[in-house]
């Protein structure tokens, strides 16, 4: 126990950097555009990963409701809406290439 104690002791050499904070940017020189595309490319991927559990939670509502006509409807329903958002995400990525498009165009 005693020699690992004294590791304690030995200098240690520190490899750490120095940060110049006055020079800090922290959307590293994007435009608008660069930011949209990394927001929406946030959202595409969220959305793939909700879009299954919504689908499995709506299919349970589906599977348990005994012939309930509200609990499949509300099944019915979560599927359709976590489906439609998440092709309103992926129509939004769309929308920004075109208008990517056009302004690097002009």
């Amino acid at each position: 126990m005693l020699k690992y104690l004294l590791l304690l002791l030995i200098p240690v050499r520190s490899y750490a950097e120095e940060i110049n904070l006055n020079n800090l940017d922290p959307l590293k020189g994007a435009n608008v555009l660069e930011i949209i595309s990394g927001i929406l490319e946030f959202l595409r991927l969220a959305a793939a990963i909700v879009l299954p559990i919504m689908v499995i939670v709506g299919a349970y509502f589906i599977l348990f409701s005994a012939g309930t006509p509200e609990k499949v409807k509300k099944g019915r329903d979560t599927i359709l809406y976590s489906v439609i958002g998440f092709i309103i995400i992926l129509m939004a990525e769309g929308i920004v290439a075109i208008v990517q498009r056009i302004l690097l165009t002009s």
